[in-house]
This record gives C-alpha cells, structure tokens and sequence, in this order.
C-alpha cells in the first residue's frame, strides 16, 4: 500500500512539473512574440511624403487709420504638397524626435475691395523645422509637435488708376514670412518600416508693413498671414 501511495504522488508531481513547464514556455513565446516597447516601430532616421488641404487667412490693417481703419480678413483655400524627413529617439513606449518638411502650396485670394481697388494675398510653399514628442499603443503613435515654419507670401492692395490715385502703385509684400507652428498627429505603422499618418498643423507666418505714396501722402498697411493645414503622409524608415 505504502509502495503504491507513493507511485501515485510521484506521477501526479510529474503531471503538475510538465504542465508548468508548459506553460512558461507559452508565455515565453508569447512574450518574444510581442515587442517589449512599442515605440521601437517608430525609432531612428525616417524619410517620407505628404498632400492635403490648407486654408490661408490675411488680415490687412490700416495702420494709421488713413483709409479705411481697422482690419479686413480675407481667406482662400488650396491645396499642398510636400516631403520631409527626420529622426525619432525611442524610450520604450515613449519617443521624441526632430522633423523638417518642405512644401509647395497654391492657396490664394482675391477680393475686390472697391470699384477702384483690389487686394490679394498668397502662399506659394512654405516649410517648417518641428520637434515631435509622443507615446505608442500597439501600432499607433500620438504625438505633438511645434516649432518654426516660414513661407514664401505674395500680398498686395492694387489700386485701379482709372478711378483712384493715378500715380500709386502700392508696393506689394512679396516676402520671406517667418513665425511659429504648432499641432498634432497619428501615425500607424504597417510594417517594421513603413508607416502612414495624418496631421493637422496651425501656422502664424507673422506680419509685414508696405507703404506707397499717392498724393505724397505715405500710407502704411498691414499684413498678417496665417494658415491652417490638414495633410495625410507616408514615412520610410532607415
């Protein structure tokens, strides 16, 4: 009896023994089988492209309050185009990064101001230079951004000579913007080295002032361009 007890204690500590190495090496396989930081997707020195859609706003002041006073606003929209490049720096489910993008851009407005004036405004490209900082969740990043963007910004009041002031011919604003950016994204990778994201971005080009002289009277106006942009990307990473 007594050699039998202990037969039947022997098997079923065996039983338990195998059936818990089982089940450490399931959950050791398991374990290799998911990443152990899920930013690491994102890691390293990435390249990509990027389209979408922008709306431009110009603010155009009468500085001295010589015609008009105040401020009108005009807006446009359109489209844009661009590629960019940058570098992410992982702390297993966290990461921050640096990215430049340079892009090409159509938005521009028009609008009769009078019967004898018209002004405009316009963004031919423009770029930005942003920091990135975000978390991953499986295949999925968040992430926020900013930094400084510049644009190439066409602005001008044209006034019709026929009318109004035959010898002024407003100096239009063709000049380098230069000012902050700031916004938000997503990025999902579909493979160890490809990934898609969608972004929106709010850009403040900041503001100059032009002059002309009808009637040796110099007057001054403002202004300000801004513009916001929603655009989907791919990025490759090396």
């Amino acid at each position: 009896m007594n050699r039998l007890s202990t037969f039947l204690v022997t098997a079923a500590a065996a039983m338990i023994l195998s059936d818990a190495a089982g089940a450490v090496d399931l959950f050791t396989k398991t374990a290799s089988a998911t990443p152990a930081c899920a930013a690491a997707r994102f890691g390293g020195f990435y390249a990509g492209v990027n389209a979408g859609g922008m709306v431009q706003k110009s603010d155009f002041t009468d500085v001295d309050y010589f015609w008009y006073g105040g401020t009108k606003s005009y807006s446009a929209q359109g489209a844009t185009a661009g590629v960019q490049a940058g570098y992410n720096y992982v702390f297993c489910n966290t990461l921050v990064g640096f990215e430049v993008d340079a892009n090409w851009a159509n938005a521009s407005s028009k609008k009769n101001f009078t019967t004898y004036s018209t002004q405009s405004s316009s963004i031919d490209w423009f770029g930005t230079a942003r920091l990135r900082a975000g978390f991953a969740v499986d295949n999925f990043l968040l992430y926020g951004t900013g930094g400084l963007a510049w644009g190439d910004i066409k602005s001008g009041w044209d006034f019709n000579k026929t009318y109004w002031f035959p010898d002024a011919d407003f100096k239009k604003l063709n000049t380098l913007g230069v000012g902050w950016v700031a916004g938000a994204g997503i990025e999902y990778a579909v493979t160890d080295k490809i990934s898609i994201k969608a972004e929106g971005l709010y850009m403040d080009l900041g503001s100059k002032t032009g002059r002309t002289n009808p009637y040796d009277v110099t007057y001054k106006l403002d202004v300000a361009t801004t513009a916001a942009v929603a655009r989907l990307g791919v990025n490759v990473r090396y």
